[in-house]
């Protein structure tokens, strides 16, 4: 079946459980990563309700997406004192400024330009900065009759490819993570697990860690553009 929706509201009970805490998950990561930082970009950040999570650990928060109807939900629905969200578009814009951190999130494979994106991003990012980056792991896209079941798709990475990537542009790679015990649930894996509410089993089971990375839906990366320790 066709995918089509171009993101996961978390909060919105249409969506399947295990696959609005795996998005959440991410957020909540990302803010424990930034905890304390100066200026941090919301790549894509659609209505807001990541941005909304970030600005809590953060003195300064940057939401940017290319859709207007998105932006205007955030605006009314996840706004603060110390969130700003713009209208860009990632393929015929460029992000400006200097941030100490870049959140992206399930983008790269939205675009039609993700080189030059990912060359922007590399030069709006602080020396001393990091970047968290995920990206849908390819061997679990749906492809038919050379066609993504996912129409919001428009490339398959494999993982060599964004490897090389991110090293082209002059990303240090520093981890990676992701979220396999939500995958080994869905395929049988695991069948005992207690669930309790979106925001705990957000910050547990969905919680991105270093385990058994080639079964996760998807990579998640821990950027910077020289080798840094991450706790």
């Amino acid at each position: 079946m066709e995918v089509n929706f171009e993101y996961i509201d978390p909060f919105d009970e249409s969506y399947d459980y295990l696959m609005r805490i795996e998005h959440l998950g991410r957020y909540f990561f990302a803010a424990d990563i930034f905890k304390n930082y100066s200026r941090v970009l919301d790549v894509a950040c659609a209505d807001g309700y990541g941005s909304k999570i970030l600005s809590q650990n953060i003195t300064n928060v940057v939401g940017v997406d290319r859709n207007d109807e998105y932006l205007n939900i955030a605006k009314t629905k996840y706004n603060g004192d110390n969130i700003e969200y713009k209208l860009i578009d990632l393929d015929s814009e460029t992000v400006e400024g200097t941030y100490d951190g870049i959140v992206c999130f399930e983008t790269l494979e939205h675009l039609k330009y993700p080189d030059t994106f990912l060359k922007n991003i590399y030069n709006i990012l602080d020396d001393k900065g990091t970047m968290i980056l995920s990206i849908p792991n390819s061997k679990y896209e749906i492809i038919e009759n050379g066609e993504n079941k996912d129409s919001f798709h428009l490339h398959v990475f494999k993982y060599e490819d964004i490897i090389n990537k991110l090293q082209n542009v002059g990303f240090y790679i520093n981890k990676v993570y992701g979220q396999s015990y939500i995958n080994k649930i869905v395929n049988k894996e695991i069948e005992e697990y207690k669930l309790t509410n979106i925001i705990n089993d957000a910050k547990t089971i969905a919680y991105p860690n270093e385990e058994d990375i080639n079964k996760t839906y998807s990579y998640i990366f821990i950027l910077n553009k020289n080798k840094t320790v991450i706790n």
